[in-house]
């Protein structure tokens, strides 16, 4: 099967249906099947944020945010997972990410453009892609 649909039902099921423990085992087949997509992770993370599983949540988080490091949804997600574990040095820094993901789109609006690179990620004006690290 499909790893997004997958996903989608995971997600029907952790956050429409309630039911966190039914999309766990769909999230981990499609990051199993395809961890190369961010989204498998941070769905998967979500999951384990509602299960109360923190320690979980982050791990899928981080690799989310590695491979999607202009997602300002990822980083919100994981700057709600690191407050969650009391992590403050982790969550300041995902604050300062997000801030500059959030001015930058603002820019980009301010410019009415919907830029991206050729990745699909948000594009500076120069055509690459944004460096938040």
């Amino acid at each position: 099967n499909d790893p997004m649909t997958r996903l989608q039902i995971a997600t029907i099921r952790a956050q429409y249906l309630n039911d966190p423990s039914g999309g766990l085992e769909l999230a981990q087949q499609a990051v199993k099947s395809a961890p190369e997509l961010f989204v498998g992770h941070l769905v998967l993370g979500r999951i384990f944020l509602k299960l109360g599983e923190t320690g979980r949540a982050v791990e899928e988080l981080e690799t989310a945010s590695k491979q999607a490091p202009d997602s300002v949804m990822v980083h919100t997600t994981l700057l709600n997972a690191y407050n969650k574990a009391n992590r403050k040095d982790d969550a300041a820094r995902e604050q300062e990410i997000l801030k500059r993901l959030q001015r930058f789109e603002a820019s980009l609006k301010g410019q009415g453009s919907d830029a991206v690179s050729e990745k699909g990620r948000p594009a500076n004006r120069e055509g690459h892609d944004l460096d938040v690290q």
